[in-house]
């Protein structure tokens, strides 16, 4: 009966190894890739982002200071290492506080430069003009040829910077909730957001961020 049991546990010793060498061979599980959308929201070459904190004066009853978001939010920023000044990208985080009595809401937005499509499908028509039109006084001439000469490449250059590029949100997360009188509720919300901003902005640059910034 003893030789059983040691034999039983030997049995057990091996496949517990088994499974334990099993369990560190396997790799780690990859993050989802990055969607077309999640680019288009965040995506900005890890270019450093500025902040801009808003808190209304309902705030201040609970000792919840503008100052205080604004170091919490920075402090978050910096160590990720994408935190810059507002003329440094044009890519903006802004965050905005308002309480009223025991209730808060808290709006995390961050803003890009973009194009409108409208202007894109302008931009498009006139580059399509500036084709036909070398078309026409060369037709016999290969439409790829002319898109490669660089009298066609002088007049996107000419055109293109006469795109508007204006600031939009492209990415945004708010809550509300009651602060019991203790701004470290609203402070622990706030935390939760950029934790959430931090990890989707630096997997949606990646690649560009690998150098420096790290996800949290």
């Amino acid at each position: 009966m003893t030789e059983w049991v040691a034999l039983m546990l030997r049995v057990l010793l091996v496949l517990m190894v088994g499974c334990m060498a099993t369990a560190r061979a396997q790799p780690p599980p990859e993050s989802p890739p990055v969607t077309e959308n999640q680019r288009f929201q965040l995506g900005a070459e890890c270019q450093p982002v500025g902040l801009i904190v808003g808190a209304q004066p309902g705030a201040g009853k609970i000792g919840l200071t503008e100052e205080s978001l604004q170091n919490a939010a920075e402090s978050r920023l910096r160590a990720a290492r994408v935190y810059g000044s507002l003329s440094s990208g044009g890519q903006t985080l802004a965050i905005t506080v308002n309480v009223v009595g025991p209730a808060y809401s808290i709006n995390v937005q961050f803003y890009r430069p973009v194009v409108a499509v409208r202007e894109v499908e302008l931009f498009s028509a006139r580059m399509i003009a500036a084709v036909l039109k070398k078309l026409r006084r060369s037709p016999q001439k290969d439409p790829t040829l002319v898109l490669r000469s660089a009298d066609f490449a002088a007049v996107v250059a000419a055109i293109a910077p006469t795109l508007p590029i204006r600031p939009a949100i492209t990415w945004e997360r708010g809550s509300t909730g009651t602060h019991g009188g203790q701004r470290d509720a609203i402070l622990g919300a706030l935390s939760e957001h950029l934790d959430q901003f931090l990890v989707e902005y630096l997997r949606a640059n990646e690649a560009a961020c690998s150098g420096g910034a790290s996800i949290p």
